[in-house]
């Protein structure tokens, strides 16, 4: 049957780090919330399954569920299976790193939030195991993805990536600052069953520590190397991402030098995004600017060989500008504003 719906609305489960959510996908505005305020308490999974199928339901009579879902690129018609099983489980339950990004949610309070003493995932991952409600195999493997703070510093990460093997999970999305180069990682990329991302932001020591705010340039480059090693001859694949960051990475210069750097170390997969408190914060003085460097790293990583990947908030940047809830801005004045609140947000967190 052709209705518009959602994946991950069907047949994922985000365990956040105080919630339990239904997507990842729903911005600053989560509303897609299944267990609010959750601290490790056993979940009626069979429930959980219960509710995701009557979503599916008043999705066939065109009812969308979420204030969120409203305006997400993710909600879209196609001929959609039954669901009643998850294949997509997204694990974001900690928030402990070794990076110190600046446009991290976690800047605004580091200590904090390296120090959050959170739920325990790897008794709830058993439980769930339990439940026989996993069901890799229905959607080609499945996905595991793991989103919180650095994978490095996440307790049992390789008892977690063990137990999602045992059930038959064939992709792994793990997003690392490459900080610390992990053996487990190198076991899932060489096993073909991994999509490992970096995000250097940036082409050179002094950029990656304005952005990063640690010095450890050399060291990631040289595990970046490593892990694109890893993965080569392999179904992996390991990517090098450039989050496009208003007034502070947005050039094309910076552009040719990091798909240089890449190069240099054997990425051939390369990624982009754009920095998402910025456009939510001006959605309605995007410049024309930004959509044009997705154009040039496209046409530039492609010039290179390079298979070359858009990330999620630049494509909800695009649907909203083509659809009217964002919009374009040629007022110098905007810009003046915008660069110096990037200039503030880049020294602290204020949002």
């Amino acid at each position: 049957m052709r209705y518009k719906f959602c994946e991950q609305l069907k047949n994922c489960i985000f365990f956040d780090s105080s919630c339990v959510v239904h997507c990842c996908n729903c911005g600053h505005d989560r509303d897609t919330i299944i267990i609010d305020d959750y601290k490790g308490e056993k979940i009626d999974w069979k429930k959980l399954i219960k509710d995701k199928l009557k979503i599916q339901e008043n999705a066939k009579k065109g009812i969308i569920p979420y204030n969120s879902c409203k305006n997400c690129y993710m909600w879209r018609e196609d001929v959609w299976n039954e669901g009643g099983y998850i294949s997509e489980i997204i694990i974001s339950s900690w928030t402990t790193c070794n990076c110190n990004c600046f446009y991290c949610y976690t800047a605004a309070d580091k200590d904090f939030y390296n120090n959050f003493k959170t739920y325990d995932i790897y008794r709830v991952l058993k439980d769930f195991q339990k439940s026989k409600l996993i069901n890799f195999k229905k959607d080609n493997g499945g996905i595991v993805r793991l989103l919180g703070g650095d994978v490095g510093t996440l307790k049992d990460f390789d008892k977690i990536v063990n137990l999602f093997l045992e059930e038959g999970a064939e992709h792994f999305y793990i997003p690392t600052s490459a900080v610390k180069y992990l053996p487990i990682v190198e076991k899932v990329l060489k096993e073909g069953k991994a999509e490992v991302i970096v995000s250097p932001d940036s082409s050179n020591r002094e950029l990656y520590k304005k952005i990063k705010r640690i010095d450890a340039y050399e060291q990631v480059k040289q595990n970046m190397k490593k892990y694109a090693n890893a993965a080569a001859n392999t179904k992996s694949t390991f990517i090098s991402k450039f989050i496009i960051i208003p007034y502070i990475n947005d050039s094309k210069e910076e552009i040719d030098n990091w798909l240089k750097e890449c190069k240099e170390i054997g990425v051939t997969n390369v990624a982009y995004d754009i920095e998402d408190n910025f456009t939510i914060k001006f959605s309605q003085k995007i410049p024309k600017k930004i959509p044009e460097l997705f154009d040039y790293l496209e046409r530039r990583g492609k010039e290179e060989n390079m298979k070359v990947t858009r990330f999620r908030f630049a494509y909800q940047l695009l649907f909203d500008l083509e659809n009217g809830t964002a919009k374009y801005s040629e007022n110098e004045s905007d810009f003046i504003e915008q660069k110096k609140f990037m200039e503030k947000f880049r020294k602290e967190y204020c949002l």
